[in-house]
């Protein structure tokens, strides 16, 4: 069964991706091994709790696809492919399976 996305789908998943990158913008708090500490995470988790797993999932896809284009999206305006060759990269691409997770517990 294939599902195809409408324009409320797309709307929505779109809406979520900004409310992620927005939730970086305050700041972060760098720990040790370089992985700073953001409220982009509240913004995974809602987006998969809000949306479901597979929308959800798809605006964090959204969200590091933009940044792996160049975009500086995530905390401390990083971005570029280069984001994902640090030591954070297990962790942003871990916000995809946790979008989904989330969606599936709700």
């Amino acid at each position: 069964m294939t599902r195809t996305l409408d324009a409320t789908d797309l709307a929505r998943v779109a809406v979520f991706a900004a409310l992620i990158v927005v939730l970086g913008l305050p700041g972060s708090f760098p720990v040790f091994g370089g992985v700073p500490i953001t409220a982009q995470t509240l913004g995974v988790m809602l987006a998969g709790a809000v949306l479901g797993p597979w929308l959800g999932a798809l605006s964090v896809t959204v969200v590091l696809a933009l940044t792996a284009a160049g975009l500086p999206l995530l905390a401390g305006g990083r971005g570029g492919f280069g984001v994902f060759l640090g030591p954070s990269a297990g962790y942003a691409l871990g916000w995809i399976l946790g979008a989904i997770v989330i969606g599936l517990l709700v």
